[in-house]
């Protein structure tokens, strides 16, 4: 068993916010949002969706996001009052949402694709973000 010697100064350094970590922060978000959007929506909608998500939130694309007074949840802020509602997109079936899994990336991003029927009506979401 290996030991490493913890300091005060290496405590308190670790505590500290990082002058790079907010942006870290923001670019892995960026970069695992993209991928999981360009994994689960049409090529020619993918663009599309990325934008729609960067609105929604806020430019910091993360997945623990919630809206404090509408409470909407994750990458592409689904509202949690859409809980149990069935979305059928012709010729894929449908789904459940179900607000415990919100958060998830994946599962955020494939509520979105059938509330956006692939990508192409993004009537449900804020206005300024469907531009």
């Amino acid at each position: 068993m290996k030991r490493v010697m913890v300091t005060v100064a290496s405590l308190v350094a670790l505590t500290l916010p990082s002058p790079g970590i907010a942006h870290h922060s923001i670019s892995h978000n960026y970069k695992l949002t993209k991928f999981v959007i360009y994994a689960t929506f049409p090529n020619n909608t993918q663009h599309r969706a990325l934008g729609v998500s960067g609105c929604e939130t806020g430019g910091h694309y993360n997945a623990s996001a919630k809206n404090r007074y509408s409470g909407t949840l994750g990458i592409f802020q689904i509202h949690p009052g859409n809980d149990g509602r069935i979305i059928k997109w012709k010729g894929h079936g449908s789904i459940t949402i179900d607000k415990r899994k919100l958060h998830g990336r994946w599962y955020n991003a494939k509520v979105a694709l059938y509330m956006s029927k692939g990508g192409y009506d993004w009537h449900e979401w804020a206005r300024i973000c469907r531009r």
